[in-house]
């Protein structure tokens, strides 16, 4: 567990972290088959031995929020990248898994099966810092990042076999546990820890730093696991949770999303705010869904706040008559809440669309839909500084966001929007080929800017030339200006 030496370096390396509403926000968990929303995100199968090219990229719809670069990482696996967080120096990191060998821009990696990789880059030009894999025998999958001053990163994901640390091996009590690490700039793993038993399984989604120095963990879990001294023992087939983990690594409360149907938490950001006595303290709000059949369909939006002590402030529901997820939470000025996912039935359009609301208090503001013929979603978003939003996922055929028309090179295509404090749409962009793309996380920069982390099949062009390319998925790393 987190040892109480970490305290310090924690509360120095976070303080304020999640104030922006940059961090925190991912692509929602994989299902029993390992995959990510049907594009194989986390598919444990062997890739094939023989890779098939594809087409040029697509051109943007350009209206604000240039390319400002792009890079590819290529190898022969179902490789992606799951989440990105901009450090409090203009450094990006993010997250995700690879396999068999990628070169992330300091020489080749390679992965025992699919590996974990952390990655830092220069966030206003792509410019290659480090980058290092967490491995061992079988799979891992790094699913959450929050990357902290001086190069102190917090990491969650998940993991089979054994995972290598600089404090250990960690080795899985189930089929699949999971994992939190905290790693300094060189790498090293100052705590490691995991979650899981012989048997259950369990997946973390979400990690982020307190300003205290304690630790919040989010994520679903299925059977029984320990996290700590606690036996957490799901009520359906997976449930979702929430756990304060204190700086002696002792934890201080746990929080679950419990159905007898599919549960999960997708998302965790920290609210930063004053106690009565005006001292600064951090919030948690949880986002996820619950109720889903074996089909991951009827589920429905779930959204909780939370005190510091765990006591349930408020909460709401997002419902639609096929299906609703939500699959990222940000935070913004003015004690703000904004939540993104997809919405599928009733009045909506054919296939699913994206959305995102925002709340004041506990009391919705304004949504604003993403909507076109086909499967829309929203995976994940960031605020910025000044309040506008950051949102990407994927898009079938056409999506309108505002004014804006966008419009799909075939299969399901990248898109990156900014939405005003108001609700109102700013800019979008889509991005893609002839395969499935997926923008699957994203992080605000100090000056508004964007950087996205996702995977695409095939070629892709984001305008500054053709990137690597495979026979299966890929990962790439974008910025675009404000």
């Amino acid at each position: 567990m987190v040892r109480s030496r970490l305290a310090l370096v924690l509360v120095v390396a976070f303080a304020g972290c999640s104030a922006d509403g940059s961090v925190g926000a991912g692509s929602p968990p994989p299902g029993d088959d390992g995959v990510v929303d049907g594009f194989g995100a986390f598919d444990d199968r062997a890739p094939p031995a023989d890779p098939v090219p594809g087409g040029e990229g697509s051109d943007p719809v350009a209206l604000t929020g240039a390319v400002e670069w792009a890079r590819g990482f290529a190898g022969f696996g179902d490789n992606a990248g799951r989440a990105v967080s901009v450090s409090p120096e203009g450094q990006v990191v993010f997250t995700g898994h690879f396999w068999p060998s990628v070169d992330f821009g300091g020489g080749r990696l390679d992965a025992d099966g699919y590996d974990a990789v952390v990655a830092r880059y220069d966030a206003f030009d792509g410019t290659f810092l480090a980058a290092n894999r967490l491995g061992g025998a079988g799979n891992h999958y790094g699913a959450s990042v929050v990357a902290g001053a001086n190069g102190i990163t917090a990491l969650g994901g998940s993991f089979s076999g054994v995972l290598a640390t600089s404090q250990g091996p960690l080795r899985a009590a189930g089929e699949r546990d999971g994992f939190v690490a905290i790693r300094n700039a060189a790498g090293a793993d100052l705590a490691a820890f995991a979650l899981g038993g012989p048997l259950g399984r369990a997946e973390v989604t979400a990690v982020d730093a307190s300003r205290d120095g304690s630790l919040y963990v989010a994520g679903r879990f299925s059977g029984e696991v320990r996290l700590g001294a606690a036996t957490l023992v799901s009520v359906g087939d997976w449930d979702g949770f929430a756990a304060r983990i204190g700086t002696a690594g002792d934890v201080l409360w746990i929080d679950t999303i419990a159905t007898p149907g599919r549960d999960a938490v997708t998302g965790m950001i920290l609210l930063a705010t004053t106690d009565a006595s005006g001292a600064a303290v951090d919030r948690p709000t949880l986002v996820g869904y619950s109720g889903g059949g074996a089909a991951d369909t009827g589920r429905t939006g779930v959204v909780r706040h939370l005190d510091r002590a765990g006591t349930l402030q408020w909460s709401d529901a997002v419902t639609a008559s096929a299906d609703a997820v939500i699959a990222a939470v940000a935070t913004a000025p003015g004690d703000r809440v904004l939540v993104a996912g997809t919405r599928a039935g009733g009045d909506l359009q054919a296939g699913a669309d994206g959305f995102v609301s925002s709340y004041a208090g506990g009391e919705l503001e304004w949504t604003l839909d993403l909507a076109g013929p086909g499967a829309d979603e929203v995976l994940a978003m960031a605020v910025t500084a000044t309040g506008e939003t950051l949102l990407t996922g994927r898009f079938e055929t056409s999506l309108a966001v505002g004014d804006a028309s966008l419009e799909s090179a075939g299969g399901a295509d990248i898109f990156v929007a900014k939405v005003s404090a108001a609700g109102q749409p700013l800019w979008a962009h889509g991005f893609g080929w002839v395969g499935d793309d997926a923008g699957m996380a994203v992080a605000a920069r100090a000056d508004g800017g964007a950087v996205v982390t996702g995977q695409y099949a095939e070629r892709i062009d984001f305008g500054t030339g053709p990137l690597p390319f495979s026979s299966q998925r890929d990962i790439f790393l974008l910025g675009l200006a404000p």
